[in-house]
Formats: structure tokens, C-alpha cells, sequence
């Protein structure tokens, strides 16, 4: 449910912004507000307080963001309240970012290794991907290890296991099917 209120919220923040000719000053302003409620506990609070009035809230808002957002990002905000939908900001945000890189055709990714990567590696992962994919990759590196050797890729909800864990344990798969340590 929260997925296609997210969606339809978002689609219409997008299509706004692209219509009046803002959409990169609506994502920067996205960006901040996601920030400010990553570093802000009790902004994501003020949002999801059912106790805050509408008014109150529309209020502090302008208080808080007034000139330093866009027009259109402020009147997004006041109307998630109007419509008493500010408790899932944060999610719609995301959604909205995940929406315009959709649209730009980017795509993010976690790529895992055991150990650091130089620059080469991580291009050629990088062109793999893009190749894979179809789209422009942002990927973000992350040092795991339980990654035992070579590394693993999340894309979206699909993974790409190329770590010699995962040959190895597809290896024991393999000999336990065939029985191969079986006694006789």
C-alpha cells in the first residue's frame, strides 16, 4: 500500500518539477530534507506525530524550510499534510529519488569485496554492470569480509554472486548430490 501511495506522491512531485523546468533544484532540495531527517530524529517525529496540527505543522515547516527550498518542494510538503500523508515522508522522498534516477536511466548498486579494489577494478566491474544493465551505474564499494575472495553485486532485488564462497559452496552442493563422499 505504501509502495503505490509512495509512487503516485512521487510521479506528481516529478511531474511538476519537470513542467516547470525545477526538477534539479527539486532533487537538491529532496536530498537536503532527506538529510536533515537522517541527522534529525525528531524532525522524522514531527512528521509522524499524529498529535501536531496540520497548521502546526504547515507553520513550522515554512519556519524551518521557507526560502531555502523550492516554492513547488515547500507546497509538496504542505500538501502531504493536507492530505495527511507527512507520517511517510521519508519514504516518498526516497521514492522520489529513486523515481528521477529511474527516469535518467541510472541505476544504483552495492558491490562487495573482501579486500579494497584500485580504480581499475572498480571501472571494469562498473563497465560490466552498465553493460549488464543497460543504464549508468553509481556504485557504491563496500569492504565485507564475509566475502571470501572476488565479490558479490546488488542490483535493485538481484544479486550477482561471483565470490569463490559461493563456487565453493555450490562445489559442496554438487558433491552432495552425486554422493560423492558417500560410504559404502
Amino acid at each position: 500500500m505504501v509502495l503505490r501511495v509512495s509512487r503516485r506522491y512521487s510521479l506528481a512531485l516529478y511531474d511538476a518539477a519537470v513542467k516547470s523546468g525545477r526538477l534539479e533544484s527539486v532533487i537538491a532540495d529532496v536530498d537536503m530534507i532527506l538529510s536533515l531527517l537522517n541527522s534529525s530524529r525528531q524532525l522524522e517525529l514531527f512528521f509522524k506525530s499524529p498529535i501536531i496540527s496540520p497548521v502546526r505543522k504547515k507553520k513550522s515547516v515554512t519556519e524551518l524550510f521557507g526560502n531555502k527550498i523550492e516554492k513547488l518542494s515547500l507546497e509538496f510538503i504542505f500538501l502531504l499534510i493536507k492530505h495527511k500523508r507527512e507520517n511517510i515522508i521519508r519514504t516518498l522522498l526516497e521514492d522520489f529519488i529513486f523515481l528521477t534516477k529511474e527516469k535518467k536511466g541510472i541505476v544504483d548498486i552495492n558491490i562487495r569485496t573482501a579486500v579494497e579494489m584500485n580504480d581499475y577494478e572498480k571501472e571494469k566491474i562498473i563497465r560490466e554492470m552498465e553493460i549488464f544493465t543497460k543504464k549508468k551505474i553509481i556504485a557504491n564499494f563496500v569492504i565485507d569480509k564475509n566475502v571470501i575472495g572476488g565479490f558479490t553485486v546488488q542490483v535493485k532485488d538481484t544479486i550477482v554472486d561471483a565470490s569463490i564462497k559461493r563456487q565453493l559452496d555450490n562445489l559442496k552442493t554438487k558433491f552432495k548430490e552425486a554422493n560423492i563422499f558417500a560410504k559404502n
